[in-house]
């Protein structure tokens, strides 16, 4: 007395369990991928680190450019003092 198997519910015990990851995923995570950033086999880290050197500084720049005009020039000059 046999009981045959069922093929397809073979199937499913086989596959391996997806990879967990606690980087990948969230809504910077997304985010990330829509702007073209991250692709499935390449992180591209150089660009990814330049956007969000531009996302923190270019706000601080443009307050200081808008309240602080001064400020903004001794940020962007090198004014030693020549002694």
């Amino acid at each position: 007395m046999g009981i045959p198997m069922d093929t397809k519910a073979d199937c499913g015990l086989n596959h391996t369990p997806a990879e967990v990851s606690f980087v990948r995923g969230g809504p910077f995570y997304r985010a990330q991928q829509a702007l073209g950033l991250i692709h499935p086999n390449k992180w591209n880290l150089g660009r990814r680190i330049a956007v969000v050197i531009v996302i923190t500084w270019l706000p601080l720049l443009v307050l200081t450019a808008l309240l602080n005009l001064q400020g903004l020039n001794s940020l962007l000059r090198d004014e030693r003092q020549r002694g």
